[in-house]
């Protein structure tokens, strides 16, 4: 029996478990992805509503497109983040000078060092697995952590925060539930906020790309609605302040040169060929797109009306 009629086997018997809830069983939507003897499907979950694959990549086809990622991201690119970063922050509308902050896969540095500019007293600690990022944080101000989410929880340190930065973060996790639980209970203070973001499969650019939807990648397991998001607030006694289709300001410069080394080989080959075509005035243009993610800003109940919800309102 090939891995193509296991797979079905499975989700005729229900083996097909949504990773996010654990209790929905997935609905195969399409074929995703294939590689050596490995075959992944992407599927709808009937109880929280997420998409996600099935089955989960090996640790080594992932470990094959991180790699690749990183060496992508350190081309001629420009990387505009740290000023949406600054962006997003001011759209917060917090003092985070005062407060105990925890990012997690925190990259190159971007947010570390918005930050740095903004808040140099502030106290930020920074988890990011990929040594090769090293480099990038010799001049930012931080706790650099090299391991990964679910080393550091396995630690069982007692540190916690008042706000957890989860930046394109949740859709990589083989069990984002289980470990977003253990950040909330065990690391976040009560009334501290959790910051995320990740893929929105309500989102009009994925209803309209389709299979095209540069969210779409094999290293991204989950893909989240905004039931799954709810779902997941219940869950872990969060107070949902803020689900809304994220916006960010970019160059076209960048969003050609980052459509033509991620997502489909087809959106890739377009993203060339446009490219090498527009005039470099053109490609300074930035534009505020929504590029099919999720913002959402929560805060973990109890003193509701005291702490960090008090400046928000502001």
């Amino acid at each position: 029996m090939n891995q193509k009629q296991r797979v079905a086997n499975d989700a005729e018997e229900g083996f097909n478990k949504c990773n996010l809830c654990l209790i929905g069983t997935g609905k195969i939507l399409r074929s995703f992805a294939v590689r050596n003897e490995q075959h992944l499907y992407l599927c709808e979950c009937m109880n929280c509503g997420c998409e996600f694959l099935f089955p989960q990549p090996s640790d080594d086809w992932l470990a094959s497109e991180y790699s690749g990622d990183y060496q992508k991201r350190q081309s001629s690119i420009q990387r505009p983040k740290k000023a949406w970063f600054k962006a997003l922050l001011n759209q917060l509308n917090v003092d985070f000078s005062k407060r105990s902050l925890l990012e997690i896969g925190s990259g190159e540095g971007d947010l570390v060092a918005a930050i740095n500019e903004k808040w140099c007293q502030a106290e930020i600690t920074a988890i990011e697995a990929n040594e090769e990022c090293l480099p990038d944080y010799k001049r930012l101000k931080c706790n650099l952590i090299t391991k990964s989410v679910e080393t550091w929880l396995a630690y069982q340190t007692k540190e916690c925060f008042d706000v957890i930065f989860l930046f394109d973060l949740l859709e990589h996790l083989r069990k984002p539930k289980q470990n977003l639980d253990q950040l909330v209970s065990r690391h976040l203070n009560t009334g501290g906020m959790v910051v995320a973001t990740f893929p929105n499969v309500d989102s009009l650019s994925r209803k309209l790309l389709n299979v095209f939807w540069p969210q779409y990648k094999v290293e991204h397991l989950f893909y989240f609605s905004q039931s799954s998001v709810q779902w997941l607030a219940r869950e872990l006694n969060l107070e949902t302040i803020e689900l809304s289709a994220l916006t960010k300001t970019l160059p076209l410069d960048y969003l050609y040169a980052i459509g033509s080394r991620f997502g489909p080989q087809s959106v890739q080959n377009c993203c060339r060929w446009s490219h090498q075509r527009l005039p470099q005035g053109i490609k300074q243009i930035a534009l505020p797109l929504r590029l099919g993610e999720w913002l959402w800003v929560a805060q973990k109940r109890e003193s509701l009306s005291k702490g960090i919800s008090d400046e928000t309102s502001n």
